[in-house]
């Protein structure tokens, strides 16, 4: 661990601690000059306490991306990272990082992983690894999704349906758009018809609703543009967005609170957007943190908690916290006990 917090950072991302786990753990990355020898570079921290205090880990030999947990972290106290160039692991509390695997893109640890061992990885063609030996073998779909690389998503309910979903792009039925969004439901291997978002252009991200075992809700975007499905990604409807930005990142709390971070930088270098809420589906919204950096633009958003929000503005000035399900911000939030 070196000296830093996080205010002198942009905060790209948050990865909190696995749903059922004891451990109050939150990981931030992002960019910093900040003890930087080539001017900006990748950084990542950690709070042990729900955000109240942050440590900035050394992260030796870290490219950056996104970070990821075992599902039975802490036990498997590994942190592994996401990023364009390869899937990378420390084994050190984030002391060093190695290759795990010189494949980039996104990435994805299967739900049962502390059985199956295997992380999902979207670079073309795409791949399957097996952290237990080491291989990395083609993704083998069937009938395989449209397009070369792919974003991959399990539900929430995995380990009872073995549902996950892919998304891709490629060219659509009417030959309009040679990038046309898509997002193709698999159960293990066997994968359904892909369904084409209206107007989507490049590979959207997916989240699944938290609740997606009982409600079928499954959330798309790309770009300036977020798709809702209300029949477990049977089909999907555009959702209109509270500004004219592009969506950075989407977030939903435990009551199904619907967040979604908007940023767009003109041609000036001036950034706008900002961070707004929905709690009807993104049939309206809200918008949070007027009095605060987020009003101009946001660049991540996560809930960490009941009523607990976790934020990067757009103007690289670090993180905010609301405990208050985003009516009030803070530069921290209250402790929460460390494990």
């Amino acid at each position: 661990v070196i000296d830093g917090v996080p205010d002198d950072a942009t905060i790209t991302g948050f990865t909190t601690a696995p749903n059922g786990s004891a451990s109050h753990d939150i990981y931030a990355t992002g960019m910093s000059t900040k003890d930087c020898p080539t001017g900006v570079c990748p950084v990542l921290f950690r709070s042990a306490d729900g955000g109240a205090t942050w440590s900035r880990l050394k992260a030796s030999g870290l490219s950056g991306g996104t970070v990821l947990l075992a599902p039975n972290y802490p036990v498997d106290k590994r942190i592994f990272v996401a990023g364009a160039n390869a899937l990378q692991v420390s084994s050190d509390g984030g002391a060093t990082f190695t290759a795990a695997v010189p494949l980039g893109g996104q990435a994805v640890i299967s739900p049962a992983f502390a059985s199956d061992h295997r992380i999902l990885l979207g670079a073309v063609p795409g791949w399957e690894y097996r952290d237990d030996t080491g291989a990395t073998s083609p993704l083998q779909f069937n009938p395989r999704p449209p397009g070369r690389s792919f974003g991959i998503v399990f539900s929430p309910s995995y380990t009872k349906d073995g549902r996950m979903f892919v998304a891709s792009s490629a060219p659509d039925a009417d030959g309009q758009r040679l990038d046309a969004s898509t997002v193709t439901t698999c159960v293990v291997t066997r994968c359904a018809d892909p369904v084409t978002l209206p107007d989507g252009d490049g590979i959207p991200t997916v989240l699944p609703s938290r609740s997606f075992l009982t409600n079928g809700v499954v959330y798309a975007w790309t770009s300036d543009r977020l798709w809702r499905s209300g029949d477990a990604g049977h089909s999907f409807k555009p959702v209109a967005l509270p500004a004219k930005a592009a969506v950075q990142q989407v977030a939903e709390d435990g009551e199904g609170s619907l967040y979604v971070s908007l940023m767009t930088i003109d041609a000036k270098g001036t950034p706008s957007g900002g961070l707004f809420v929905s709690n009807d589906g993104g049939k309206s919204w809200t918008q949070l943190g007027k009095d605060t950096p987020l009003a101009k633009a946001s660049l991540s958003i996560a809930s960490a908690g009941k009523d607990r929000l976790l934020a990067g503005p757009g103007d690289g000035g670090g993180l905010l916290c609301s405990v208050d399900a985003g009516r009030t911000w803070a530069k921290r939030c209250p402790a929460t006990p460390a494990q």
